[in-house]
């Protein structure tokens, strides 16, 4: 009988390696729950979220990640919150799209060319495919860390999608304010 983890177990290892990463950051029982069940159910490679707070931390002890430069929401009732991407293999397929929608024309024209000239176009395959993970390099994109600064203390506070939506997202919010009433004030 295969042994399994549960969720208990996964936060002490989620808390373990968030000690590793935080300098003065803060994480919420949520956001630390929401990571333990993940690893624990293999939903997500939590270690890519570890590579981004350690990069939100301190970026001069970490290498960048690739994702997209954290920034403010801008819209309520997010707004004043920050979100930061953070990226794994599953999301290439959307960046490449991204990539193929906006950069990639000429490289379908050439394509269809090669295409209808009864050539395989593999060297389009290849820029399409490489050059827009290299060319994205910076920009990509995937789910999101929601979470708060206040007086240089980052407050982690909730795992977000962008299929959610951002009501759900600020229910978790509030329910963190329980625990860091500081963020509701913030700017």
């Amino acid at each position: 009988m295969p042994m399994t983890m549960e969720v208990e177990e996964g936060r002490q290892h989620i808390e373990g390696w968030l000690g590793v990463k935080l300098r003065t950051g803060r994480c919420s029982r949520l956001f630390v729950t929401q990571l333990a069940y993940a690893y624990v159910n293999r939903l997500i490679h939590v270690h890519c979220v570890f590579d981004e707070i350690g990069y939100i931390e301190d970026p001069s002890c970490h290498r960048p990640t690739g994702t997209k430069p954290a920034t403010r929401f801008q819209n309520e009732p997010l707004r004043g919150l920050w979100h930061k991407h953070w990226f794994e293999a599953r999301f290439l397929k959307k960046n490449l799209e991204n990539f193929a929608i906006k950069a990639a024309g000429p490289i379908f024209e050439r394509m269809f060319d090669a295409i209808n000239r009864g050539e395989y176009p593999a060297q389009c395959v290849h820029e399409l495919v490489f050059g827009g993970h290299e060319s994205w390099e910076g920009r990509r994109t995937g789910e999101w860390i929601v979470f708060a600064e206040v007086d240089d203390v980052k407050y982690y506070l909730t795992l977000g999608t962008h299929t959610e939506g951002d009501a759900a997202v600020f229910e978790r919010v509030k329910a963190c304010a329980v625990e860091f009433p500081e963020i509701m004030v913030q700017s």
